[in-house]
């Protein structure tokens, strides 16, 4: 089933590099390495490293920007594109051996496909060799070892990467942006820790004071509540 697929990249007059999409103020943004558009589909690539990405959820949420970067207002659901979101992973996320994992909607119950056009694919670099089709080696080899690939095709690949990335580059850009996304995480969790020992503090405060009419209503209603935060200095 990529065989198609790769040949439609191969003709593809639309990609873009490091892609950003936010498209709502208090949305999640993304950025795509590469974001693939044609006639007939769209596609995201990128490469994957760390063990403890949830490629599951962010798949998901991939594929949803996508949807919602091409369906304007008053167009159609026919209209979507067919997308697919594919991870170059230099490590087994699905944890079967195999080199490529190609996944799509599925009725566990009746063993039914249900088409969404909507595609995940997660290429496993560190299974065995042997295992690689063909036309998959030259690409896994250059991931694992790029010192020692003779492909012609991958060589040129290597001569682009040099040309405007060096190594040490990509390596602290893809290092630097799972650290910010891992801060970024860790700052969420910690504000949601914070916010709740406030609340908390303020019902024990208004339960002290007998206040219970004030902390049934400040349990609906976010505006007095902030109020009540301002009355007791939290």
């Amino acid at each position: 089933m990529l065989t198609p697929f790769v040949k439609t990249c191969v003709i593809l007059l639309s990609i873009e590099q490091q892609k950003s999409l936010k498209l709502d103020l208090d949305a999640h943004g993304v950025r795509f390495d590469a974001y693939a558009k044609s006639d007939q589909m769209w596609a995201e690539i990128e490469m994957q490293t760390y063990t403890d990405d949830y490629l599951g959820k962010r798949s998901r949420y991939y594929h949803a920007n996508m949807d919602m970067d091409f369906l304007e207002a008053g167009k159609p659901y026919k209209s979507l594109k067919t997308t697919y979101v594919i991870f170059i992973c230099t490590f087994d996320y699905i944890g079967a051996g195999e080199p490529v994992y190609f996944l799509l909607s599925f009725d566990m119950k009746n063993g039914l496909y249900f088409d969404d056009f909507r595609y995940t694919i997660v290429l496993n670099t560190k299974c065995d060799p042997a295992k690689v089709p063909e036309k998959l080696r030259p690409l896994f080899a250059y991931i694992n070892d790029p010192e020692r690939v003779d492909d012609e095709f991958i060589q040129t690949i290597e001569a682009r990467v040099c040309k405007f990335n060096s190594r040490e580059w990509r390596n602290k850009q893809m290092t630097l942006a799972h650290l910010m996304e891992n801060a970024e995480e860790r700052g969420r969790k910690e504000g949601q820790k914070e916010g709740e020992a406030r609340v908390n503090q303020l019902n024990q405060l208004l339960i002290q004071a007998g206040r219970l009419e004030d902390l049934e209503r400040a349990s609906k209603d976010e505006e007095y509540q902030n109020e009540l935060f301002a009355e007791f200095h939290l």
